[in-house]
Formats: C-alpha cells, sequence, structure tokens
C-alpha cells in the first residue's frame, strides 16, 4: 500500500520491486530548496522540476524521458529477440 508514503519512499518502492529498473520518474519540488532537489535523485527519480513550473516545460520532461524510455525499451525487446534467434 502507498497511501501512506511520500514520493521518496514510493520511488524507493517502485525501483525495489518493478521489473523494469528503467521506468522514468520525475519529482515535482514545490520549493527551490536543493535538499528537496537533491532527496529527488537519492530516493531514484530520474529528474526533478521546480516550481513555479510551466505546462510546457512539463510536457518538454514528459516527452524527453517517454521517448529515452520506450528507445530503451525498444533496445531490450530487440535483444531479447536477437536471443531467441541465436
Amino acid at each position: 500500500m502507498l497511501s501512506n508514503k511520500d514520493a521518496f519512499e514510493i520511488t524507493g518502492t517502485l525501483r525495489a520491486k518493478h521489473q523494469n529498473k528503467n521506468i522514468p520518474i520525475i519529482g515535482l519540488c514545490s520549493t527551490k530548496l536543493h535538499v528537496d532537489a537533491d532527496n529527488c535523485l537519492v530516493a531514484g527519480m530520474n529528474e526533478y522540476i521546480v516550481a513555479p513550473y510551466t505546462f510546457d516545460q512539463i510536457e518538454k520532461l514528459l516527452i524527453r524521458w517517454t521517448r529515452q524510455f520506450l528507445t530503451s525499451k525498444e533496445r531490450t525487446m530487440s535483444d531479447a529477440a536477437n536471443q531467441i534467434k541465436h
């Protein structure tokens, strides 16, 4: 159950339990405190964005990380297919 956990704990749980460790996790920080930003990365998030953020900033992050994730996933699938063939 994740309902009683903060974003850092949830990230750790996802990284520990999810089969695909490459799933992008982006932190949305409400303050400019470097402690919060550093905690995002220490917890296992790929990146973070600090408020105030715009829709365009979030959209660009999502597009970039989605492309990276899909490219990584396609490579993994391609590698698996090549192993089966050989």
